[in-house]
């Protein structure tokens, strides 16, 4: 059964059962509610949660892409997105480890990023990839430029050139998709741009149980 939430700022998300949508500190947040929440220290359980976190993933912190210039003397002159509209598709499910079990999920990651050209540079832009906080695990990895699937070879732990031009006061649309594992905790993190004025944005969690 799939359901569909939007939170916009700044609109407090609202409760469902099992699952809390907030946007708190610069994030939204969905947040699997747990008995065991705050036990992570306890010696068994914590040894357990940090062992089963560590191959699966633990609580999982988006943090956008990156996009900048630079110059002559590698000093980054950075684009920040006029708007971000996140789009994901989140499958809840049970995971068990030996007598314990953990409120795991599976996210399939699709942002969109409208940038805008302000700046004095017009050559080489840059995108960066920022690996989730606690992600052990990243695939299905895919850019899009104005939707058309950027298929040039590239690492995505390392910047690459995502346009050889990008003219002054040009506006495009980028998208990154990607799927990552997780428990009790799915973060996107807006903290990067607290002190920058964002046109929009929009997130829809499309919440598909298992169990």
């Amino acid at each position: 059964m799939a359901e569909g939430k939007i939170v916009s700022p700044p609109k407090i998300g609202s409760l469902i059962p099992w699952l809390l949508f907030i946007i708190i500190s610069g994030s939204v947040v969905l947040s699997i509610t747990s008995l065991r929440v705050g036990q992570q220290n306890e010696t068994t359980y914590g040894q357990v949660y940090k062992d089963f976190a560590g191959s699966w993933g633990g609580e999982i912190n988006i943090i956008p892409a990156d996009f900048y210039f630079e110059n002559q003397d590698s000093e980054k002159e950075y684009v920040l997105p006029r708007s971000i509209f996140i789009n994901s598709n989140i499958r809840l499910d049970k995971k068990r480890e030996g007598l314990i079990t953990f409120n795991s999920f599976i996210v399939d990651m699709e942002n969109e990023y409208i940038l805008k050209n302000t700046s004095g540079f017009q050559n080489n832009l840059f995108i960066k990839f920022n690996w989730p906080e606690n992600s052990n695990i990243i695939y299905d990895y895919l850019v899009f430029i104005a939707n058309q699937l950027l298929e040039k070879e590239y690492n995505i732990d390392d910047p690459f050139i995502l346009l050889s031009e990008f003219g002054q006061n040009q506006e495009i649309k980028i998208k990154t998709r990607f799927t990552t594992n997780g428990i009790d905790i799915f973060r996107y993190k807006l903290d990067v741009y607290d002190r920058y004025v964002m046109q929009s944005f929009k997130a829809i969690f499309n919440i598909i149980r298992l169990v």
